[in-house]
């Protein structure tokens, strides 16, 4: 694999367990919650994730999980599928609530060119044999 994607992958990896971990404790109590700026609508979907009372504790525990397992290649194919719904729900919320397409669009194909890079992994889910 290009040493330019490792690279890529690690911070991006170190990104989301950072994140993970920061709403991990923040959620334990140890820490204010973060506060992100954001325009209202997505501050208001973001409250309305936190006022279920286990969603953000979800989230921010599959950040530092699936940030934990792409730091190593073996496990970097387990953690790209658990971070990719939450990177969809990344993308749309930058481009509907925000309006910075930027930020949503950079976490996607990042995620896109990781899962690419590791495609080899991900053939027995579409070579699966129903016989089995």
């Amino acid at each position: 694999m290009n040493r330019t994607i490792d690279i890529l992958k690690i911070i991006y990896a170190l990104f989301y367990l950072v994140i993970g971990l920061r709403g991990i404790v923040a959620y334990l109590g140890l820490m204010p919650t973060p506060n992100f700026d954001m325009s209202d609508p997505a501050r208001q979907f973001q409250n309305a994730l936190a006022a279920t009372g286990f969603v953000m504790e979800i989230v921010s525990a599959v950040f530092f999980v699936a940030g934990t397992l792409m730091l190593f290649k073996r496990t970097t194919p387990l953690g790209l599928i658990l971070l990719a719904p939450l990177v969809v729900v990344i993308l749309f919320n930058h481009l509907m609530l925000q309006g910075s397409a930027i930020w949503g669009v950079s976490h996607a194909v990042l995620l896109a060119v990781f899962a690419w890079s590791y495609r080899d992994a991900f053939s027995s889910l579409w070579n699966y044999s129903a016989d089995r």
